[in-house]
């Protein structure tokens, strides 16, 4: 993944309870999980070759579970 200027993107209340959500780093992935009632949903994964090469645009990835969580939740 290439460096690219990538907007801040807020994350919404739970759709199932309105908690707080919140971002959680794993190995190959990002999750952004509900606080409250525990609903989640994972980012894009990263395979171990990415990791090794370090070939990933942190803040693109990070993102990624931001994303999928907020069209889910519209």
């Amino acid at each position: 993944m290439k460096n690219e200027t990538v907007k801040e993107i807020e994350i919404l209340n739970c759709p199932f309870c309105n908690g707080i959500a919140e971002e959680e780093a794993y190995r190959h992935t990002m999750r952004v999980r509900c606080i409250e009632c525990l609903a989640g949903v994972n980012g894009d994964f990263l395979t171990e070759e990415d990791i090794e090469n370090n070939d990933i645009d942190w803040k693109k990835f990070g993102q990624s579970a931001r994303i999928k969580w907020n069209q889910r939740v519209l």
